[in-house]
């Protein structure tokens, strides 16, 4: 593939310009040639050689001379050595003097005409520092948050790459505060903007991209036309491909793309380099509704996975809240791949799992397993499943530390420095390897199938109807006053299958009802959702308060705010105005909210507020200090809002990118933790013992808490996993608020706790167990807020005031009804709908039902 070089963007500009110089120095050259030769002629025929030597005080003139004559007469020297005698000669230089100042005059002018229209940015040549100098390419959509975001990851300290450059690449010039970013100290010297296109040949070139070491194609994330977006990201990737398979030595490049939507990686998959085992993908909308519908079963779970896959190390005041600096330890944790010592082998995973966290304080909650066909998969928490004998270090294990040497320490244990077994494992820990191929693309996306197969699938896997329910059958104009502790989605995006499919696994024991308030409803998405079972749609606007009432947001147990925007900017604005309007009339809900701006993150919540303080009460000494720096603890990442689980930041998916660089095992571990979720469909040996676990969110159990007054967390770690075969991976903690008991603070989430933490018995714990043993259930809202003085309970399956499940849609007969809806009447549908079946139809509610319906909310 070769794109571009003809003119129109940044490729076709550089190449104009690079034209008229060449243009402009031909035109020179032949000028000077060509007068050269004629005045050599003219003097050489019409003047003696006598004259010659009077005059010049040579007999004859050569070549040279006369080209040497042009030039001076050309460049207005004129030494006066050399000049014409014939008047043909004396004729010439006129000629020449003349053509040159009319000629060379124009041609330079289109060139300051060309440069100045050019910024400098598509002039720029990334040239290396020395031959061993590293280099990596980040093209695509590259906005100032997604290149300050990403540059804040990628040269974190914890990373220590000091002696790598980052290449942007973009076909528009920076903005003036990306120039601003780029050009402050701390980057300046580590990177560089080309304005460019990879469709090029050659931007690529002045790129050195057959040459670099990793290439990130980024998506737009607020763009409007998704399969635009999508289908361009794909042919920048393989634009680059097809360059390095002819210029680069290796053949072939590690590369990270990012997809808006998975179904799209099948057109990558079936091009010429679709074979590539150097490429991985990262599905922003699959990963991103995945997280948030996980976080709807468990709570703080996008806050947990998006701290796992974010460097920090902030340094906490030590006059900070205990939470702070609770919260802010687990924050420093990360994953990491990395080979088991041979003294673990032969011993089962959970016994391993102990002494590690024993001996060093990092959680191993996965590891590589062979698998009938020979493919290496990554299981989650094998409990009984015993490591290889003969493995010598090759096991690879998935661990939560802080940095990379407690990692080295882990896999260097227990062996004699300098012995064989030492050695091996220094050269297979310096070997940083990425999982094949085949590990790490992800199963066939239901949309791709044919419809009987993708029906056939999703029953497989799903709790689903008997039939596809249609559109019209499906939309009320009310959920009714006897629904309730359902969840509520305000908008209604083009991924809504992907979280819907994560509610509706068939392991879990009760599921719940899903409303979608959405002002359209595209046939598209619903014809992907319209197998699920308790799915319904409500039209209307999230913004407006009656339209909230009518979708049951008032008694509504969760909440799930999507972004409707596709521009950066004040985008959260109708986000956060949602949040505040569903939280002051109905302050139990459980809301998870997607945030475009990390610094939004303080106007969602009621952290913080004046009245939270004891009238008359003086702020403490330590909180006086004005001499700490607060700055780390100010950051979006240590708001209680995120601190809670109660917003997704965009950003963190340019994160996850980025840190697929220091770990290319991340989006396979990501795939199995957030998108699978433990259940693989891969076969192994039965003597294998293996059983791949799931992360729940489960209460301390009582038989730990009666092991000692304080149970410390080491404590509970290992009878969790000796008796429960459950790996522990952190804590939810509840904080009261002595000053104003009725307004809770929120809950925070701690990664990985440190062994003499003390656990409270109000704790949820972050664990993974298989669901074969039983899907744990989730503790009601109303033992929750008993047990925690009213604090923000678990998101989970929980009962209504009678301890019932809440109520599903009944049929009776050939009707079916929405539990007494107020707003409803009945309309027979199509046949083609669910067996000709009744379904309630809107009627427009009269003013005293507005007044008297959704717990008091404000109408429109």
């Amino acid at each position: 593939l070769r794109f571009g070089g003809r003119g129109g963007g940044p490729g076709g500009g550089a190449s104009e310009l690079s034209k008229q110089m060449v243009t402009e120095s031909l035109v020179m050259v032949s000028l000077i040639f060509i007068f050269a030769g004629t005045f050599l002629v003219c003097e050489s025929e019409m003047v003696s050689s006598e004259e010659m030597n009077d005059r010049w005080g040579r007999e004859r003139i050569y070549f040279h001379d006369a080209l040497y004559l042009t030039i001076i007469t050309i460049s207005t020297v004129g030494y006066g050595d050399l000049f014409p005698l014939s008047l043909p000669g004396k004729m010439i230089v006129v000629c020449m003097i003349i053509t040159s100042l009319i000629v060379i005059s124009r041609q330079t002018n289109q060139l300051l005409t060309l440069m100045s229209v050019q910024s400098e940015y598509a002039r720029m040549v990334y040239v290396p520092d020395s031959a061993r100098s590293q280099h990596v390419i980040v093209c695509g959509s590259i906005s100032f948050e997604t290149a300050r975001d990403f540059l804040e990851e990628f040269f974190h300290p914890d990373h220590s790459q000091r002696d790598v450059t980052i290449v942007f690449l973009d076909s528009s010039p920076p903005s003036f505060d990306m120039q601003f970013l780029l050009r402050s100290p701390e980057y300046a010297a580590r990177t560089i903007f080309l304005e460019g296109s990879p469709f090029n040949e050659q931007d690529l070139i002045r790129a050195e991209a057959s040459k670099c070491k990793l290439f990130f194609v980024l998506s737009n994330k607020f763009t409007a036309d998704v399969e635009r977006e999508d289908f361009g990201t794909i042919l920048r990737c393989l634009a680059f491909k097809e360059h390095v398979k002819h210029n680069s030595p290796a053949g072939d490049i590690n590369t990270i793309m990012q997809l808006i939507r998975p179904e799209n990686k099948v057109h990558f998959s079936f091009s010429i380099h679709g074979n590539s085992e150097k490429i991985q993908t990262l599905c922003m909308d699959e990963i991103k509704l995945h997280l948030i519908a996980k976080s709807c079963l468990i709570p703080g779970f996008c806050t947990l996975i998006s701290n796992l896959t974010r460097s920090a190390s902030a340094e906490i005041p030590k006059n900070a809240e205990t939470w702070i600096k609770e919260y802010a330890a687990g924050s420093e944790y990360e994953i990491y791949r990395a080979p088991l010592s041979p003294y673990f082998k032969s011993r089962k995973f959970k016994d391993c799992a102990i002494e590690i966290y024993k001996e060093f304080g990092c959680t191993m909650f996965a590891i590589e397993i062979v698998d009938a066909a020979g493919n290496t998969q990554v299981v989650l928490n094998p409990a009984n499943y015993r490591l290889p004998a003969g493995a010598k270090g090759s096991t690879r294990a998935f661990l939560l530390a802080t940095d990379q040497k407690e990692v080295e320490k882990i896999s260097l244990y227990k062996l004699q420095e300098d012995s064989p077994d030492w050695n091996r494992m220094q050269q297979k820990i310096s070997s940083r390897s990425a999982l094949s191929q085949t590990e790490q693309a992800s199963t066939a996306t239901m949309e791709n199938t044919k419809e009987g197969k993708r029906h056939a699938m999703m029953r497989e896997r799903y709790r689903c109807r008997d039939k596809p329910a249609s559109l019209a059958s499906c939309s009320v104009e009310g959920v009714g006053e006897k629904i309730s502790e359902h969840v509520l989605v305000c908008g209604g995006g083009s991924g809504l299958y992907y979280f819907i499919a994560t509610l509706r696994p068939k392991h879990l024991k009760k599921i719940r009802i899903v409303v979608v308030l959405a002002p359209v409803m595209d046939e598209e998405v619903w014809n992907q959702i319209n197998l699920f079972a308790d799915v319904y749609y409500v039209r209307g606007s999230p913004l407006e308060t009656i339209d909230l009432i009518r979708a049951g947001a008032f008694v509504a147990d969760k909440a799930v705010i999507l972004n409707p925007d596709v521009a950066p900017g004040a985008s959260d604005a109708d986000t956060i105005f949602i949040y505040q309007t569903i939280m002051r009339n109905n302050p139990d809900i459980k809301i998870v909210c997607e945030l475009v701006s990390n610094t939004n993150v303080a106007f969602v919540g009621n952290e913080g507020k004046a009245e939270d303080r004891v009238p008359g009460q003086a702020l403490a000494d330590d909180e006086a200090d004005d001499s700490v720096d607060d700055a780390p603890i100010r950051s979006p990442f240590f708001q209680p809002p995120f601190a809670a689980g109660v917003v997704f930041l965009l950003s963190s998916l340019d994160t996850m990118c980025c840190q697929a660089y220091y770990n290319p095992s991340l989006i396979s571990i990501l795939k199995e933790m957030v998108l699978t979720g433990g259940s693989s469909t891969a076969s192994f040996p039965d003597s294998a013992q293996v059983e791949a676990s799931e992360l729940f969110c489960i209460r301390v159990p009582r038989q730990a808490m009666r092991l000692e007054k304080n149970l410390l967390y080491i404590h509970l770690f290992k009878h969790l996993v000796t008796n429960m075969d459950c790996i522990p991976l952190g804590l939810y903690r509840f904080r009261p608020n002595p000053q104003n008991p009725s307004s809770p603070h929120m809950p925070y989430v701690i990664t990985n706790p440190p062994r003499d933490l003390v656990v409270h018995e109000k704790d949820l714990v972050y664990a993974l167990r298989s669901p074969l043993q039983g899907t744990p259930i989730p503790p009601t809202r109303a033992s929750v807020d008993s047990d925690a003085g009213g604090n923000v309970s678990p998101l989970g399956v929980s009962s209504d005031a009678r301890g019932q499940p809440p109520p599903a849609p009944s049929s009776a007969g050939k009707r079916r009804t929405l539990p007494d809806s107020p707003y409803s009447v009945t309309r027979r549908v199509s046949e083609a709908d669910t067996g000709a079946l009744e379904v309630p139809f809107p009627k427009t509610p009269t003013s005293t039902e507005r007044r008297g319906g959704g717990g008091g909310g404000a109408g429109r």
